[in-house]
């Protein structure tokens, strides 16, 4: 919709599946902001790592579709 973010020296960069991924700094603080708890860090982090996993499954969907 905005476009891609640009590319930082921060991003998280991987392959799974042979597919590269490429994880914004700003996924990191607005998947934090959604899931704030700042009487339990662990349960944010828990979150954010939710929101990380149900992304990258749902985004490995359109890249599996696309291969196929």
């Amino acid at each position: 919709m905005f476009g891609m973010a640009g590319e930082t020296e921060l991003d998280l960069r991987f392959e799974l599946f042979r597919i590269p991924i490429r994880v914004h700094p700003i996924f990191w603080i607005s998947s934090a902001m959604m899931v704030w708890d700042g009487d339990n860090p662990a349960q944010t982090v828990l979150g954010v790592l939710c929101i990380f996993f149900s992304v990258l499954v749902h985004e490995l969907g359109h890249a599996f579709v696309i291969r196929k």
